[in-house]
């Protein structure tokens, strides 16, 4: 029950603020988010690896959050071989399109949409515990950074989520204004996208603010 509140309390509250958004290493979020599941990882015999990860804008918790629900599931809904997990990140002009590939039991095409839907699950509960509410929670964090989230039905064996994050903020930032003499103003627009997955996504403004990693958050769950 406590998992349960504390995954409803972690999905209220994105989309609150743009305040903490910053320029965000994913490389060193991965690092992080490795080393908060080296107990399952350990127990599992999994292996998670990451090819170079770009520094895109935006909330560093919230992003290790993303990327520990992604991987985390991976660990869970292994096949009978030990999990491997691959990150990796593709130029995509505008936005980076980022992969979370794994050897697992895999998820039907015609789930695809079902699985991003708070508390629907594809397996029952004493097979694979959780909330239901991981996956909806990672859907809702790409789209509150201005991109897109989807599961790859090309692949033929295990799972591979693939998503978007612009490579730079869907607005002029408030530090811009002012030097034009403008005044500061907060406003959203659309962020360009290109590449595969649903239509454009709607980014909100962000505030400027130096590079950092996150530290991660605690594991989530998978739908």
């Amino acid at each position: 029950m406590q998992q349960l509140i504390n995954d409803l309390l972690a999905f209220s509250r994105v989309g609150r603020t743009t305040d903490s958004f910053v320029n965000v290493r994913l490389n060193e979020v991965f690092e992080g988010v490795r080393g908060t599941l080296s107990l399952a990882l350990e127990s599992s015999g999994g292996k998670v690896t990451a090819s170079d990860l770009p520094t895109v804008p935006g909330d560093p918790v919230l992003l290790a959050q993303l990327l520990q629900n992604l991987i985390g599931n991976a660990l869970k809904f292994r096949g009978d071989e030990a999990p491997r997990v691959r990150i990796g990140a593709i130029d995509r002009d505008v936005e980076w399109e980022l992969f979370c590939a794994d050897n697992g039991i895999g998820i039907e095409p015609e789930y695809a949409e079902k699985i991003f839907v708070i508390f629907q699950r594809l397996h029952a509960r004493d097979v694979y515990e959780g909330t239901g509410i991981g996956l909806a929670l990672c859907r809702k964090i790409v789209e509150f950074h201005g991109g897109r989230i989807w599961l790859d039905g090309t692949v033929e064996s295990g799972t591979t989520f693939r998503w978007t994050l612009p490579k730079r903020p869907a607005v002029v930032l408030p530090a811009d204004l002012e030097a034009d003499g403008a005044p500061p103003a907060s406003v959203t627009g659309p962020v360009p996208s290109s590449g595969p997955g649903p239509g454009p996504a709607t980014g909100p403004a962000v505030v400027a603010g130096p590079v950092v990693a996150a530290v991660p958050p605690k594991s989530g769950d998978r739908s």
